[in-house]
């Protein structure tokens, strides 16, 4: 369905036959009143062990658990905005921008200006439709006796229309590259039209800080450990538990990437890489097939058994030891290190396996791996903070902080106290 909106001259009587095949005395708006949108399954959730989903379970979705695109749905929104360009005066056409060239209908009988020697021009007319909300959109079926239409008509300038093809523009390129859907351009939407300006501008200021302060964080934590040449004081394992918990909330965050938004993907993408690229300045770690990896392990072994680290995975031998030899004050924070992990895990195990028991008989959700993935998440959000007591430990036995990057610190906890506002 089109709505089509023709615009003539006042001085035009009517829009007989005769005035339909003047080139210059109308102007002929099309636009689709309904929009094709993907019409995707609903996510089932269910108890995974409990027998009343039994047959709530044969009707699961392919890929378990997945959201499957189907069909196509006819959907009306029954607001249709257009802005008319008030400005007058002459245009360079052969020196704009093409988003606004494609808009500027060049009169057709080829009249020239006798001032500015330019070609007239149509009236600029543009369908606005940048308020619309994925919301607001109504499916059409057999259910659907009315479809309701209100017309508005507003003016509008040359900046505010450039200002409108620009964002319209952005928001196509940003979707092409990186496939993101409207969810995060409506919640943009909503907050430019629901929240107070002088709540919209604190929140501005907040994600500014957010932004500033995680930067600096990243910045001051590559600095502190490329100028860094051992390990004195530093754990290790804890290195290691917080590459798997980021890991585990990064594989969260994808799995719910609907309503995540890329600049949390891409922070927390960075602190996972940053996390990793730490334990390589650390240690030494060597990926070797089986085949290849007993002859070179039990080489490694006769030089330092007690620095080796051995384990097998998908067909592939780890190693993980010292990069050198370790110093009297490294053989100590080694020694805590692995005390106070060999105490944490008294605690942690347990949590865990609770945690994971009443995860799978009370609560709900889509898929085995969604469960997996949840159950580890919130198990990192409600305890990941014991994480930090080796670190502690480490720097009690030591009687020394001078080890710590204390700046990363200081960063992060403005950032913290920045997203609690």
């Amino acid at each position: 369905m089109y709505a089509h909106m023709v615009l003539h001259r006042t001085t035009h009587p009517s829009l007989g036959e005769q005035s339909r095949d003047s080139t210059g005395d109308h102007v002929l708006i099309s636009h689709p009143l309904n929009k094709y949108v993907y019409k995707s399954q609903e996510t089932k959730l269910r108890r995974l062990l409990q027998a009343d989903n039994a047959a709530d379970s044969k009707e699961a979705l392919p890929g378990d658990g997945e959201e499957l695109a189907t069909s196509y749905v006819s959907h009306w929104y029954g607001n249709l905005t257009y802005n008319l360009m008030t400005e007058s005066g002459a245009l360079p056409y052969q020196k704009l921008p093409s988003l606004i060239r494609n808009h500027v209908v060049l009169e057709k009988t080829g009249l020239l200006d006798p001032i500015t020697h330019q070609r007239y021009y149509q009236p600029l007319v543009y369908v606005n439709t940048f308020w619309t909300l994925s919301s607001d959109l109504v499916p059409i079926n057999t259910t659907t006796p009315v479809l309701p239409l209100t017309l508005r008509f507003y003016p509008i300038s040359f900046f505010k229309l450039q200002m409108y093809l620009s964002f319209e523009e952005q928001t196509k390129q940003q979707k092409q590259l990186l496939g993101s859907g409207g969810a995060e351009l409506d919640e943009f939407k909503r907050m430019l039209t629901e929240t107070n300006p002088w709540l919209l501008a604190l929140t501005a200021i907040i994600t500014l800080l957010h932004s500033v302060f995680d930067f600096l964080a990243f910045k001051n934590d590559i600095a502190f450990w490329k100028g860094k040449k051992d390990t004195t004081g530093i754990s290790v394992r804890a290195i290691l538990s917080n590459i798997v918990f980021q890991m585990i909330i990064f594989l969260y965050l994808l799995d719910n990437r609907q309503g995540t938004s890329w600049m949390i993907l891409f922070s927390q993408g960075a602190g996972l890489v940053i996390e990793v690229w730490k334990v390589k300045k650390a240690v030494d770690i060597r990926v070797v097939s089986q085949s290849v990896a007993s002859n070179t392990e039990r080489e490694v072994a006769v030089a330092d058994q007690s620095r080796l680290t051995a384990f097998s995975l998908l067909g592939y031998r780890i190693t993980i030891r010292d990069k050198a030899k370790l110093s009297a004050e490294e053989l100590k924070t080694q020694e805590y290190d692995r005390m106070a992990f060999r105490y944490l895990s008294y605690v942690a195990y347990p949590l865990l396996a609770g945690y994971t028991l009443y995860s799978m008989y009370y609560e709900e959700h889509k898929s085995w791996y969604s469960f997996v993935i949840n159950t580890l998440v919130g198990y990192v959000y409600a305890f990941g903070f014991i994480t930090m007591t080796p670190q502690l430990f480490i720097n009690y036995k030591l009687k020394s902080v001078a080890h710590m990057p204390w700046r990363t610190f200081m960063y992060k906890a403005l950032n913290t106290f920045v997203d609690d506002l």
